[in-house]
């Protein structure tokens, strides 16, 4: 090819990865690709344990003029012959000689443990599957999305030029326009493939199964303040005041749809507590109430009802933070990732995830003709006030 004259080839690279924990990343490294008039190919959005889906991936290995793996905390499922399917796409890549960019992650002990292997033996199978790639040419590390974007646009531009591929080519200059619209159609389907990919996502987490969730109930202590009038006294000294404990207990689809509206954006731990507490004292009041009068006999206890101002509640601390712990355990709420200020970042944050969006909607959202009920909390209170009891 004469010095100054134009490359028209496109290059298939085929995209090799675990999928749910490496979502954004595969995004970010498509759209590099993309970008690079390259055609990304990935393969994981076959079934992964269909016997047929594992034939095309090695025809579109084969068809593919470039491997290009990334590797984050998760090992992956395994075949039947106690493989990752990710190290089978790379181990046939390399049997077949074809060209590997490997990507890995440089500092695996810093990945979320939402992301990461859960068992030793898959934590095993990561360490073996990351030293076996070390051995390749061709081994970048990355630190998150946007660092591995760049390292894949170097790399590729390095490849084209160090291992030429066939590629596709323009047959002549009347079929260009044929060309550009057969790849917009193609980045548009890899779109539609992500976005379906993505949708499997909203379902519970593996092992989930295991904790607690739905209906079973949990219990915590409630620290509640009251006050009420006495008109028998002097004005200054009509206010008084009383505080108690009382252990209260709700099924964790109560607790969860409760937090849930909060989350919709994202919503501080702060936050997320009071808006159960605004829960508890609304559907538990009748409860709360006769914990406040509890004691008191007669005409004292008569007095205590028809008097009583005003009820405040404050969630135990400590067992607010095992309720968030534990829908994170659930995998229905995340640490929320945008930036922050110095005087913000003191805070815990937090957001629905994608199977949380999905079990909240189902929870909170009203069937034709149905009664209000947790699933459906007002925006305004119906707890009966004292003047209502009296």
């Amino acid at each position: 090819m004469p010095p100054h004259a134009r490359d028209d080839r496109r290059y298939q690279v085929f995209v090799s990865s675990t999928y749910s924990d490496l979502m954004a990343e595969r995004q970010e490294v498509i759209a590099t690709l993309l970008e690079l008039d390259a055609f990304p190919a990935g393969m994981e959005l076959f079934p992964a344990a269909d016997d047929d889906a594992w034939t095309i991936i090695k025809r579109v290995i084969d068809e593919s003029d470039y491997y290009l793996l990334i590797i984050g905390g998760r090992y992956g499922s395994v075949s039947e012959a106690q493989v990752g399917y990710t190290e089978m796409e790379y181990d046939y890549a390399t049997q077949i000689k074809k060209p590997v960019m490997a990507f890995l992650h440089k500092n695996p002990d810093d990945i979320a443990s939402g992301k990461t292997e859960k068992t030793d033996d898959g934590r095993e199978r990561l360490e073996t599957f990351r030293a076996k790639v070390k051995t390749a040419k061709h081994v970048k590390f990355w630190e998150n999305k946007d660092d591995l974007a760049g390292h894949v646009a170097r790399t590729f531009s390095k490849f084209t030029r160090d291992y030429p591929a066939v590629g596709w080519t323009r047959a002549s200059a009347e079929t260009a326009e044929e060309l550009e619209l057969n790849l917009a159609k193609a980045r548009l389907r890899i779109a539609e493939l992500e976005s379906e990919k993505a949708a499997p996502s909203a379902k519970a987490p593996d092992g989930t199964d295991e904790l607690a969730q739905g209906d079973e109930l949990v219990g915590f202590m409630i620290h509640f303040k009251y006050q009420w009038d006495d008109p028998a006294k002097p004005t200054y000294q009509q206010r008084s005041h009383g505080f108690r404990w009382f252990e209260i207990a709700a099924t964790w689809d109560e607790v969860f749809a409760s937090i849930a509206p909060k989350l919709l954006n994202e919503a501080s731990e702060a936050d997320m507590q009071k808006a159960l507490e605004s829960w508890m004292l609304e559907y538990h009041f009748e409860e709360i109430f006769e914990k406040a009068l509890e004691g008191f006999e007669g005409e004292q206890r008569e007095a205590r009802d028809e008097t009583m101002s005003s009820i405040d509640l404050t969630i135990d601390q400590d067992a607010f933070s095992v309720i968030v712990l534990q829908l994170n355990a659930l995998g229905l709420v995340g640490k929320s990732e945008k930036k922050r200020s110095v005087r913000e970042a003191s805070k815990s944050y937090w957001t629905l995830t994608p199977w949380g969006l999905a079990y909240a909607t189902r929870l909170r959202a009203r069937r034709r003709g149905s009664e209000p009920s947790i699933h459906t909390i007002n925006t305004e209170s119906t707890a009966p006030t004292p003047d209502d009891e009296g």
